[in-house]
This record gives C-alpha cells, sequence and structure tokens, in this order.
C-alpha cells in the first residue's frame, strides 16, 4: 500500500511519482551508488510532499511515517522546554535526511520540524529503507558515518551554547548559517533568513537580546541588517568575537 503522510491544513501538494533511480540529486545524498534494485525498493511507495514555509512537517511523539529527504527548501528540527521555550537543534538544507536517527531506533519522533521556507521532501516508506539498510553493508556504514558526523555537530553546537556569552553564541551562529548555508550570489548576504525569533532559539537567548547584540554589531560594522537578510562584513572580527567570548 502507498504511503499516505499526515497532510497539514495548507500543504501544497502531495504526489506519489519520482523516481529515485533518475532523481538528478541521488548524486548528491547517501543513495548515490546505490545498485538500482535499491533504488526501486526505495521508490516503490514513495511519497513526495511540498510544505509552505511555517509549516510543521510532524510533532515531537508523532509516529514515524517514514524516511524523510529533504529535496528542497529548508527545515528545522526543535524541541519544546516545558516552559514553551524552544529550541532549534539543527537546521536541514537539500539533500538531507530528516528524523533518520528516530528511524533507525524504531521510536516514535523525539523532535518537531518545520519548514523555514517552501519545501519539497521525499517520504521513504520505513520497511522499505529497512530492506535496504539491513541488506547493504556498504550503505549501512555510509548511514552511520553520517549519524556520526550529525552527533559531532550536535555536541559541538551544545558546546558553544554552553561556553559562550551572548556575543560569542551570536557570532558562532552567524559563521555557522554562512557555512552551512553560503551565501547569495548577487549581494552575499547569508543565503537564509531566519527569523529573530529562530536566531534566539538557535543560540538560546531571548528574542530581545538577538535583537539588542545584531544592532550592536552592525553599529560597529561588523555585519549589514537588511530586513530578516543578514551580511558579515568583517569575518575576521566576527571569529575573533565567537572564539573569546
Amino acid at each position: 500500500m502507498p504511503l499516505n503522510p499526515v497532510l497539514p491544513l495548507y500543504t501544497i501538494a502531495i504526489s506519489q511519482s519520482g523516481n529515485c533511480v533518475t532523481c538528478p540529486f541521488r548524486k548528491f545524498s547517501l543513495f548515490d551508488g546505490l545498485e538500482t534494485k535499491y533504488l526501486e525498493i526505495l521508490k516503490s511507495h514513495k511519497s513526495i510532499v511540498t510544505y509552505r514555509a511555517g509549516e510543521i512537517l510532524y510533532k515531537e511523539g508523532n509516529k514515524i511515517q517514514g524516511l524523510i529527504c529533504l529535496k528542497s527548501g529548508k527545515l528545522k528540527e526543535f524541541k519544546t522546554a516545558p516552559s514553551g521555550n524552544k529550541l532549534i537543534l539543527s537546521l536541514k538544507k537539500p539533500v538531507e535526511f530528516v528524523g533518520l536517527p528516530d528511524l533507525l531506533l524504531h521510536s516514535n519522533h523525539q523532535t518537531s520540524v518545520m519548514a523555514l521556507e517552501d519545501a519539497e521532501i521525499c517520504i521513504v516508506e520505513k520497511e522499505d529503507f529497512m530492506q535496504v539498510f539491513r541488506n547493504n553493508s556498504l550503505f549501512a556504514s555510509r548511514v552511520s558515518i553520517y549519524l556520526a558526523r550529525l552527533l559531532e555537530e550536535s555536541q559541538n553546537h551544545l558546546l558553544q551554547l554552553t561556553q559562550k556569552h551572548m556575543r560569542g553564541r551570536l557570532a558562532y551562529a552567524l559563521l555557522y548559517l554562512r557555512e552551512y548555508f553560503g551565501e547569495r550570489p548577487v549581494d552575499h548576504f547569508i543565503d537564509s533568513t531566519l527569523k529573530r525569533s529562530d536566531l534566539a532559539a538557535l543560540t538560546n537567548l531571548t528574542t530581545a537580546n538577538v535583537i539588542r547584540t545584531l544592532s550592536s554589531f552592525s553599529e560597529e560594522s561588523l555585519i549589514e541588517l537588511h530586513g530578516r537578510g543578514i551580511r558579515i562584513l568583517d569575518h575576521a572580527r566576527i571569529q575573533q568575537i565567537c572564539e573569546l567570548n
């Protein structure tokens, strides 16, 4: 039976189409190098869903529907504290997997995921993925290395949040966003327009502190602000603040 994802209220579209064998994005993902017989398994019950910016893909505690691969757009993965405060644990860009640790642990989702901008995802049925994972040792090894890298990044992120003051945390976040998402070629602004509240959730700061610190950076000619857009003007100084604060 085809997978039937739980759809949010304003989802743009859902389709059962899409061919992993001919997908032009496959060469950039962990599926690169898989034999055709395995790709056929992965696509046999695959769905493609498009979400609008601000829509929730799934919430903490939801049942796992399958492996999510981000085809286009950007996502944020977060947890909500009992106080209601949100902490962004990771950001996702094409063509990364989403919810993979939960799938391998056969647990419900331990985090929530929201689209930061219009996003298109592929959902591979859980048992189809596990069949390939169990029967292809090379692929399983690549997935293990991928998960190890995610763990390392998560530990580094936690270290930055617990060991730095406000300016250092925000400087770290700006450097991370520029390295992770890159810059827009036309104007060199960071290719991600996070809300100030998202920057706060990423750095474990209040939104007010984020706004004040960004204004301070701007007044010192370290960055340029344009709406939500941010351009780093003095990379060396931002790096120094990240390291010393």
